[in-house]
């Protein structure tokens, strides 16, 4: 097995069929640039192994959140085999391209390197290509082409006009997903928000229902507390009063009885001073 990673020479350009392809390719880009990234990938890699005549293809997407190249549209491949795998920078031959951002081209393969297990025929691979996308000096993806014979005279010219094209599209793509996906997580933060707040002004709602209840009881305490107080005072104030004048009766009575007993006094003095001296 050979690799290199300077394309092979070409044979001589045909420039009008170049042209064609290439505006092809933008055309089906354009087509689907509204759509989600996995149909725009699906159509555009279906595209682009036609053109190419690539018997497999597959076309991994960088994903800021798992940091690693996933792959998001097939040909001759169902993506289901592999929706599973991911490759971060510098991982296998997929993350070796975006990592050294050349083209790997794997030529002359020995005749037991089949095609990618999940392709509908096995048959032996003659090339294979890695392609990384390159945007602003950021691979956003990595394209993976696999043929049963020589890529075609066009093919790396082809991939060479392509390639800011392709990387200028995704990165578009990418940039509107990452604030969609900033733009949900804000919605998702205000509807939490707004969950919090109404919890909060239910709390307080409750919190102030629960110091109305509380006021209410201490103001009914109070009162009761004044009542009791004035119910104890006037009590004590009958008591007294009636204690007060239990004792000016008693005193009124030593009084009167001391008047009786100093008037017998004067009663027997006076008798006393009455009698004759008798003789002794």
């Amino acid at each position: 097995m050979m690799m290199t990673i300077t394309p092979p020479d070409s044979h001589h350009t045909n420039t009008a069929a170049l042209n064609e392809k290439v505006q092809h390719l933008n055309a089906v880009m354009r087509r689907y640039q509204q759509v989600s990234l996995g149909e725009f990938a699906t159509h555009f890699i279906n595209a682009m192994a036609e053109e190419v005549e690539a018997c497999v293809a597959m076309i991994y997407v960088w994903e800021e959140s798992n940091a690693a190249f996933a792959c998001v549209g097939t040909y001759g491949c169902p993506i289901e085999k592999l929706q599973q795998i991911a490759y971060t920078q510098g991982e296998r031959t997929v993350g070796q391209a975006a990592k050294s951002q050349r083209i790997l081209y794997y030529d002359q393969l020995p005749p037991k390197h089949l095609l990618h297990p999940g392709a509908s025929i096995q048959l032996s691979i003659c090339s294979l290509v890695f392609v990384p996308i390159v945007a602003i000096e950021r691979c956003v993806a990595v394209i993976e082409l696999q043929f049963v014979k020589p890529p075609p005279p066009l093919f790396f010219q082809l991939i060479e006009r392509m390639q800011e094209s392709i990387a200028l599209m995704l990165e578009s793509m990418l940039n509107k997903l990452a604030i969609a996906s900033a733009l949900n997580q804000a919605l998702q933060q205000n509807i939490q928000l707004q969950h919090k707040e109404e919890q909060l002004r239910h709390q307080n709602e409750a919190l102030q229902a629960q110091q109305a209840r509380l006021d209410q009881y201490l103001a009914d305490i109070q009162l009761k507390q004044e009542f009791m107080e004035s119910s104890i005072a006037e009590q004590v104030a009958a008591q007294v009063a009636q204690e007060t004048t239990k004792l000016q009766q008693e005193i009124n009575d030593l009084k009167k009885m001391l008047a009786q007993k100093q008037q017998a006094l004067e009663d027997l003095q006076l008798k006393l001073t009455q009698q004759p001296p008798q003789n002794s």
